[in-house]
């Protein structure tokens, strides 16, 4: 074989396995991410005139490790699995703190209302579990829940001040990743702005 003839025959060669080259398919849109913000937590009565000195410190909820990461849980008939294609902003531990805490300081009640941790010096905790967190489908009927367990403790005694539960729903008006998800923000919203409503007024009353 002539050494000129090679070129040609590497060059039809190329030419040959370029054509049998299977595109990739195109990669999934990237999912759509949700914040988790606070709801006001307006005071109520005489406590909304004037605010106490005290500064309240929230703590990371505690929580079902299947309920606490950045994937949105959809539960149907009792098996938990995650919403395609849609997360929150972050790990569900660190918005929860976060939004708790905002709604703490703009209640009104207190001085502040801080994350624990913070660097600041607290005069009392909340520190709560978070037992539901998720979409619930049964029986056709589809709602968002947002369960918690809050506790109110002195910063410096660690004694416990006050307990309140909240248990909160909301209507999915769509079977819809924006729907349910738009619903459980709602639900999450409401039950954080009571838990802050309720126990930053038991930490802006003088304590025996």
């Amino acid at each position: 074989m002539s050494p000129l003839r090679a070129p040609f025959t590497f060059a039809a060669m190329a030419a040959a396995l370029a054509g049998c080259v299977s595109v990739l398919p195109e990669p999934p849109p990237p999912p759509r991410i949700y914040q988790l913000t606070a709801g006001p937590a307006t005071a109520v009565g005489p406590q909304a005139l004037t605010a106490s000195s005290v500064v309240v410190a929230v703590a990371l909820p505690g929580g079902p490790r299947a309920l606490m990461g950045s994937e949105i849980a959809w539960s149907t008939d009792g098996v938990l699995r995650y919403v395609a294609g849609a997360e929150w902003a972050g790990r569900a531990p660190d918005l929860l703190q976060a939004a708790l805490a905002e709604a703490v300081d703009g209640s009104g009640l207190v001085r502040a209302g801080v994350r624990s941790g913070a660097g600041v010096r607290a005069d009392y905790e909340i520190a709560w579990d978070v037992t539901a967190f998720q979409v619930e489908e049964e029986d056709g009927a589809i709602t968002a829940r947002f369960a918690a367990v809050a506790r109110l403790v002195d910063a410096r005694t660690r004694l416990l001040v006050a307990q309140t539960r909240v248990d909160e729903t909301w209507p999915v008006a769509a079977r819809s990743q924006a729907e349910a998800t738009q619903a459980l923000e709602s639900a999450t919203r409401d039950a954080v702005s009571r838990i802050a409503r309720e126990l930053a007024a038991e930490a802006a009353e003088p304590q025996s």
